[in-house]
């Protein structure tokens, strides 16, 4: 089925799961694994391994009266993008500070923030410039 039917059914079922209606729906999370992290939604589940992230980029979106910092992960192949209201998100930029070191997200989300509503992209890790492009730890 595709078209307006799909579009549709999309926009209810999402409507019924911020109306707290759809009991089996479950928030997005982020579940680190032993070589990388893991997106899981309520019908998907993507994998990625750190030794495969290329770029690292941290952006953040206007949702209407507040931003919502996020995290583009590209690899060869898929972008994954893991976002601040996922579970998992705290344990999530800890383990990122541990595997990219010299980068720190106390510093880089300082970054990111300012201005509000606006994107501000920065790119924190770039494998094929072998560089990092944030400020390092100190």
């Amino acid at each position: 089925m595709s078209g307006p039917h799909t579009l549709f059914a999309k926009l209810a079922r999402a409507i019924r799961r911020l109306r707290g209606i759809d009991p089996g729906w479950q928030p997005p999370r982020v579940d680190l694994t032993p070589d990388g992290f893991e997106i899981v939604t309520d019908d998907a589940r993507h994998r990625a391994r750190w030794e495969d992230v290329r770029r690292i980029v941290a952006y953040k979106i206007d949702v209407f009266t507040m931003d919502r910092i996020c995290l583009r992960f590209d690899t060869h192949e898929f972008s994954y993008t893991v976002d601040e209201n996922m579970e998992g998100w705290t344990e999530f930029l800890h383990r990122l500070d541990e595997v990219f070191a010299p980068l720190s997200h106390d510093q880089w989300l300082r970054k990111v923030m300012v201005p509000p509503f606006a994107t501000s992209e920065h790119v924190l890790f770039d494998r094929s410039a072998r560089e990092q492009a944030l400020v390092p730890k100190s």
